[in-house]
């Protein structure tokens, strides 16, 4: 128990030492869709499409947290910390010792792919379906007719947080016929997951017919499929676009999965499924991630990472060499300071103009900046905020500021509900009375009130 509890502290403290810095991050981008939809601004189409991600989570904690920043924050930090924890106790279920099933815990936690979902209040849609995901199989893992049920429950929720957890169903139904369905409670649980199997189909069909922005790209999926093996185990400076990604890339990650493959066939012909099964989840984890083609990104892959975490420490076998929590412990103190650089890259990256390499930094500083000069105003409770491009402030550079304060929802949640906000074309003339701002490049210079 003293172990256990040591090594839980030192995964906790791993993550607060590398992701403190996310609890200052501002809000940006899709993250205030979903407050303005918390906060009765703008309702949600598809409501029932990753209900639980898309609006529980952000309507349980809204009128709690307001637009704290920090304390969304911790509920990020939380899901990680869950979710490694959770690796380690499915690590022991598939037979790794302590210090192995540790190690992998440790892993997820420092893994570069988990930047993102850790930086972007946005993120909590992934952190979510994967703690859920994690927890359901652990539940079921630990067998009985109560636990099994709870997997079930817990299944349901990741699918309502991401409908990608549906890879659960098919991976229970062959847990179920590997232990024989031989009496009334299994026969149940079948019932169960093929209720649960339709509704995820009815939720991805739905998922798919909004998907606008996210043209499927089949042609494309061999080449992001190897990408994502890739991204499995790069460094922070290699987890850019799909297209950056260069032809070394693109063999390591072929060496990713078939290393796994052959691993994974070789566990199996000594009577050991797990590796095989992993690798089976990780796969169709991927594919939905590899059809999206060059919309596909590094934070997608949290899920396949804690998989290949486990894949690994089965693999590389580390308490063969010594079964010590002093193991447990350097690979702590060298993870923690990796993962540390890895966000302090993600954070510190620049192109030579100045501004930051990783896109979402980038929409992060705007929307700082944005909200900087927005801060500083006072109009009256119904009052009108006017934006207007500056000269030589193109459409490209108004379209950046948009997306980055979330248009005009993002606004009123920084100034106001009650505040009204137009967004006017260039010499466009502003309403008497009004608040003005132009829009200079992607920043905002407020100019007092309309003429």
């Amino acid at each position: 128990m003293k172990r256990i509890i040591e090594s839980y502290g030192l995964l906790l403290a791993l993550i607060l030492l590398t992701y403190a810095p996310v609890l200052h991050t501002w809000w940006f981008h899709d993250d205030w869709v979903f407050l303005a939809n918390a906060a009765g601004l703008e309702a949600r189409p598809n409501p029932l499409v990753r209900w639980f991600s898309y609006q529980a989570y952000w309507k349980v904690f809204w009128p709690i947290f307001g637009l704290h920043t920090w304390a969304w924050g911790l509920t990020r930090l939380g899901l990680l910390f869950g979710s490694a924890v959770l690796v380690g106790r499915v690590g022991r279920l598939v037979g790794q010792k302590r210090t192995e099933a540790a190690l992998a815990a440790l892993v997820l936690a420092a893994s570069p792919v988990a930047f993102e979902s850790m930086y972007w209040g946005t993120g909590a849609v992934e952190l979510l379906w994967v703690f859920f995901t994690l927890w359901s199989a652990e539940r079921w893992m630990r067998r009985g007719a109560r636990n099994r049920w709870l997997a079930l429950v817990l299944a349901a929720v990741a699918i309502l947080c991401k409908e990608i957890a549906v890879f659960l169903v098919p991976l229970f139904a062959w847990d179920l016929r590997r232990q024989g369905i031989r009496r009334p409670g299994p026969w149940a649980a079948v019932g169960g997951l093929a209720v649960l199997g339709a509704a995820a189909v009815w939720l991805i069909f739905r998922d798919v017919q909004g998907t606008g922005d996210y043209a499927l790209s089949l042609a494309q999926l061999p080449r992001v499929f190897l990408v994502c093996g890739f991204w499995l185990i790069a460094p922070a400076s290699h987890l850019g676009s799909v297209a950056e990604v260069s032809g070394l890339g693109i063999a390591l990650g072929a060496g990713v999965w078939s290393l796994w493959g052959l691993m994974a066939y070789h566990r199996l012909q000594l009577d050991n499924p797990w590796p095989l099964v992993l690798l089976v989840a990780a796969v169709m984890m991927v594919l939905p991630v590899a059809i999206l083609g060059d919309h596909a990104v590094p934070r997608y892959l949290l899920g396949p990472q804690a998989a290949f975490a486990l894949f690994l420490l089965s693999f590389l076998r580390p308490a063969k060499l010594r079964e010590s929590f002093r193991v447990v412990l350097m690979a702590a103190l060298v993870l923690t300071v990796l993962a540390m650089t890895t966000v302090s890259y993600q954070q510190e990256a620049r192109w030579p103009s100045g501004r930051a390499r990783h896109r979402l930094v980038f929409k992060e500083e705007v929307s700082r900046a944005a909200y900087e000069r927005l801060r500083t105003l006072d109009p009256p409770p119904g009052g009108l905020l006017a934006l207007r491009p500056a000269a030589g402030t193109d459409q490209g550079q108004v379209a950046v500021l948009k997306d980055a304060v979330g248009g005009s929802a993002g606004i009123r949640l920084m100034v106001g509900r009650d505040v009204q906000v137009v967004w006017l074309e260039a010499g466009q003339p502003v309403t008497p009375g009004a608040v003005a701002l132009d829009l200079v490049g992607a920043n905002l210079v407020p100019t007092g009130p309309g003429d």
